[in-house]
């Protein structure tokens, strides 16, 4: 969980909360969250955090796709999250809590077994080598996540 506090939306977080913060930590205590999370704030968090505090309604997103550059290279992540309003002294929004849960495993695991469960179907259903090349590509092509250098072949 994280709390972010202020118009500049101060981060303050739990101990659990360091593993998402990764290699940022303890750097990114107590700086503006459009800092500590400069790589997804534009297109993803942003929006969300000013309909929070702008509008005082919270958001849900569950398994949202974030290209998070914790640990200083881009990671593929998914997090299913909630943004609510935290009040103020004066009745309006003064910050957001967040809950959240990092859903990556489970969602690249899935994925990769679909790719594993396609690639054992088309071993056994290929005739010959040349069928079996071309349907391990089509499979492979299917998972650019996992797989992105197929699309070149």
């Amino acid at each position: 969980m994280f709390v972010w506090w202020g118009k500049e939306l101060i981060n303050i977080y739990n101990d659990a909360y360091k593993a998402i913060v990764g290699g940022k930590h303890p750097r990114a205590l107590g700086q503006p969250a459009s800092e500590v999370w400069s790589e997804i704030w534009d297109d993803a968090i942003g929006p969300r955090a000013r309909a929070v505090m702008t509008k005082n309604e919270g958001t849900y997103d569950e398994a949202l796709l974030l290209i998070m550059e914790r640990n200083g290279y881009p990671e593929e992540t998914y997090y299913t999250f909630s943004y609510s309003p935290v009040p103020g002294d004066n009745g309006g929004t003064d910050g957001i809590i967040c809950a959240n849960t990092d859903d990556t495993q489970r969602i690249t695991n899935a994925r990769q077994l679909r790719t594993l469960t396609e690639l054992g179907k088309c071993i056994t259903d290929s005739r010959n080598n040349t069928e079996l090349f071309e349907n391990t590509i089509h499979v492979l092509k299917q998972n650019p996540r996992d797989f992105s250098l197929c699309f070149f072949v």
